[in-house]
C-alpha cells in the first residue's frame, strides 16, 4: 500500500493483486517478462534423450498437474511409443511422492526424471521433444511456455491464470481439470502432419518473439522515469 507503483508480470497477476491486496488499480503496471535470446536464436544442440519423448518442466509436480499427465499417459496406448521426460528441481518430499506415483502406474521404464537441467540441457530437451506439455493449475506468468515456443517446440498448455496471455490462440490450451481435454490435445498433436507442425511452430515462434528482455527493460526504465 505504501509503494509508488506495483509491477505485475501479467494481467492475471494484476487481477490477483487487486483481489487480495485491495490497492488502487492505477498503482499497478503490467510489464511482461522476456525470453532469453538463447532460446530465440539457438543452434541445434547435442541430443540428450535418444528415444522419442514429450517433455515437461516442473518444480512442483502437484501444482503443475504432473500426476494427471501420468494418469493419462498410463491409459493411452497411442502415447506409449514415447518416453515422458520430467525436468526441474523437485524437493525431496515431492520427488518421493512422484516416484511412488510413477511406480504405482507401472511407468518406471516410460518416465525419465531428468532433474536439474542447465540452460544448454534445457535447450536440447526442448529442441528434440515431440511436444512440451504444461497444464499447470496456476501460473503468475509461465515462462517455460514461451521458452518452448521460442525454441520451436510445439506446446500444449493450461487455459488458466496467465497462460492464455502468452500464447497466440486457444487451439492448444486445455482445461487442467479435465483429463479428456488434455488427452485429446496430446493425441491430436502427435498426429500433426509435417506441414501442420511447421505452421504451428512458426505461429508460436512469431508470437514468442514479442517477449524480449530488452522490451521489458525499456518499459521498466520508462516507468522509473515517469514516462509511462
Amino acid at each position: 500500500r505504501n509503494a509508488d507503483v506495483v509491477i505485475a508480470d501479467s494481467e492475471n497477476t494484476k487481477k490477483d493483486i487487486l483481489n487480495y491486496y485491495k490497492i488502487s488499480e492505477s498503482k499497478i503496471k503490467v510489464i511482461y517478462l522476456g525470453v532469453n535470446d538463447l532460446f530465440l536464436s539457438s543452434k541445434k544442440r547435442k541430443r540428450i534423450i535418444n528415444q522419442e519423448y514429450f517433455f515437461t518442466l516442473t518444480t512442483h509436480p502437484k501444482r503443475k498437474n504432473i500426476y494427471r499427465i501420468l494418469d493419462i499417459f498410463s491409459e493411452n496406448e497411442k502415447l506409449q511409443k514415447y518416453k515422458f521426460v520430467i525436468a526441474g528441481l523437485i524437493p525431496d518430499n515431492q520427488m518421493t511422492l512422484l516416484k511412488e506415483k510413477i511406480s504405482k502406474l507401472g511407468l518406471d521404464k516410460k518416465v525419465i526424471i531428468f532433474g536439474y537441467a542447465s540452460e544448454e540441457d534445457l535447450i536440447s530437451l526442448y529442441q528434440y521433444a515431440n511436444f512440451f506439455i504444461y497444464p499447470s493449475y496456476y501460473e503468475g506468468f509461465g515462462l517455460p511456455v514461451l521458452e518452448a515456443m521460442a525454441i520451436k517446440c510445439p506446446v500444449i498448455a493450461s487455459n488458466r491464470s496467465s497462460i492464455p496471455e502468452i500464447t497466440p490462440d486457444d487451439n492448444w490450451l486445455v482445461d487442467p481439470y479435465k483429463s479428456d481435454d488434455i488427452a485429446e490435445k496430446m493425441n491430436k498433436i502427435i498426429k500433426l502432419s509435417a506441414l501442420e507442425r511447421d505452421e504451428l511452430i512458426k505461429k508460436n515462434y512469431n508470437f514468442a518473439e514479442q517477449f524480449t528482455w530488452e522490451k521489458c527493460a525499456r518499459q521498466m526504465i520508462r516507468l522509473f522515469e515517469n514516462k509511462n
